[in-house]
């Protein structure tokens, strides 16, 4: 009888080391990704659309009437402030400064002559030598004389302008664009004769969605003033900083406009170019990091699995959102937390795992 007993203990036990089912199974192996102390990251994925503009741009119009004389440029010729651009007929111009300037010396001579009068007049009507009336007149004449003296000086000042005016003169340094007008056509007070625009220095309009605005504003942190990457085919052709951002939110499109000054004296920029613009001095402070591959879901939401006395352990994540080739977390983490980042298919929660290696290793 207990041969049998025996006999049937040793089959039993060798069937059941056969069978798969009752095998153990070894201990799982894992790569751990070791959680970091919050720490301060740059933030460079806040890239938008945009599109340049002139940093100066001025329509020259002629100030006076009168021909068309000449032309002292050619088109698309840079220009400096004040050059000569045309020449207006200045013929009736210049005769009429001589007009003016004549009708001043005779209001001058009329001037001496009053004062003479007026000076007088106050001797003898302090000798009782003449009247009341008398002396107020010479009093009035001479103040007649003084405000015709600077109506005079009025009309000459105006006449020299208009006829500075006949030199057409650039407002701005600058390119010029193709003439609105040829030589020998009349022209008026008005008149369009052509374009001038500055690019040495150029403008970047871009926008920030709403949700990117209050980011910058609440959750951001900017070093110093806001600085910008122009991308033209994903390269930086050029820098500069925000000078002008809106006060308000663009409701039909939920932005809120800005706008970058760039130096441009190499040219790269041209006004009307579309660019990209990447804000290049952002960052964002107690910040946790890890492996996008280390997040998983489950029914309750998304969780990691961490490497805990040896076992596995979940952690709920709260809120995500993707940095390069990882995620800014919030949840139930913490530095030194070891995060799994393969192996998911033979761990469960509580079960024995051993760790291969920690890839973030320093």
């Amino acid at each position: 009888m207990k041969k049998f007993i025996f006999l049937v203990l040793f089959l039993t036990t060798s069937l059941l080391a056969q069978n798969p089912m009752h095998r153990k199974m070894p201990t799982p192996h894992v790569d751990v990704f070791k959680v970091k102390p919050p720490h301060k990251i740059k933030i460079d994925n806040l890239i938008y659309p945009a599109q340049t503009k002139a940093y100066e741009y001025v329509t020259v119009v002629a100030k006076v009437n009168g021909t068309l004389q000449k032309e002292f440029f050619k088109e698309g010729d840079f220009v400096k402030k004040d050059e000569i651009l045309f020449k207006i007929d200045d013929s009736t111009y210049k005769a009429k400064v001589e007009v003016a300037k004549a009708n001043l010396d005779m209001e001058k001579a009329n001037l001496y002559k009053a004062k003479k009068d007026w000076e007088r007049a106050k001797r003898l009507y302090a000798k009782h030598s003449i009247s009341q009336k008398e002396r107020d007149a010479a009093f009035s004449a001479y103040n007649s004389a003084l405000a015709s003296l600077e109506n005079a000086k009025a009309n000459l000042k105006l006449a020299k302008i208009n006829f500075d005016y006949t030199d057409v003169k650039a407002p701005i340094s600058g390119i010029t664009t193709l003439k609105k007008i040829d030589v020998g056509n009349y022209v008026t007070i008005g008149t369009q004769l052509v374009d001038i625009y500055n690019i040495d220095k150029i403008y970047v309009y871009f926008s920030l969605p709403e949700s990117d605005f209050e980011k910058l504003n609440n959750l951001y942190e900017v070093d110093g003033k806001l600085k910008v990457d122009i991308l033209k085919n994903n390269k930086i052709i050029a820098t500069g900083f925000v000078d002008y951002k809106d006060k308000k939110i663009e409701k039909s499109t939920s932005t809120v406009q800005f706008r970058a000054v760039i130096n441009n004296k190499d040219e790269k920029l041209l006004p009307g170019d579309f660019v990209k613009v990447r804000l290049a001095n952002v960052y964002q402070n107690n910040v946790i990091l890890i492996p996008q591959k280390a997040l998983l879901q489950n029914q309750k939401g998304m969780i990691v699995f961490v490497v805990e006395n040896g076992k596995v352990s979940i952690r709920p994540i709260f809120s995500i959102r993707e940095y390069r080739d990882k995620f800014i977390v919030k949840g139930l983490i913490k530095p030194g937390d070891k995060v799994i980042v393969d192996n998911f298919f033979r761990i469960r929660p509580g079960a024995k795992v051993i760790i291969d290696k920690i890839i973030n290793k320093e």
